[in-house]
């Protein structure tokens, strides 16, 4: 079972950005070398605090926004080649920028309002790479060995600044 909900969660992570990968240039898949992605400036922010000290000085991405048409998109940075930055966890808090995919190739600004839900993504490393997002379709089911915990939580925007207090993290429960 928590294996199950694991992929659940890895199965999120990639079809939000998996949008970039339908840019790889040859259509053979792999390598993400055709990748060319246009990260746009953003205005979003989101502040994520009350995660569980184990993570402190361990990294973090999020997506959510399942209520937008395309998701959002949370990091410290994405580059053009699809390499993803997390943010640096550090006394339990961790602020990090929120892009809104326009397209298949093109994360914006986001600047919206309301509640939205988040996926979040614990990492044992600074960042990972399109490749990496990719193989864990290869792994039928193996969790990838950049994936320390995932959680869940809710956030309120307004004008694309949202702060996260309540979370659940899936290492806190025992599925066995």
């Amino acid at each position: 079972m928590k294996n199950c909900i694991k992929i659940f969660g890895i199965i999120a992570l990639i079809a939000i950005i998996g949008f970039s990968m339908t840019a790889c240039g040859d259509g053979g898949g792999g390598g993400g070398g055709g990748l060319d992605l246009t990260v746009g400036n953003t205005d979003g922010r989101l502040t994520i605090n009350n995660i569980i000290p184990e993570h402190n000085g361990k990294w973090i991405i999020a997506f959510g926004g399942y209520d937008q048409d395309n998701g959002l998109f949370a990091a410290a940075s994405l580059s053009s080649s699809g390499t993803v930055t997390g943010g640096l966890i550090s006394g339990g808090s961790v602020t990090l920028n929120v892009w809104l995919p326009i397209n298949d190739t093109t994360l914006g600004n986001f600047n919206g309002s309301g509640m939205e839900e988040f996926m979040l993504f614990v990492m044992n490393k600074t960042s990972i790479s399109v490749d990496e997002m990719e193989s864990v379709f290869g792994e039928h089911g193996d969790e990838p060995d950049w994936l320390l915990d995932m959680g869940m939580g809710e956030v309120t925007f307004s004008a694309g600044i949202g702060t996260m207090t309540n979370l659940m993290w899936f290492s806190e429960f025992d599925f066995d």
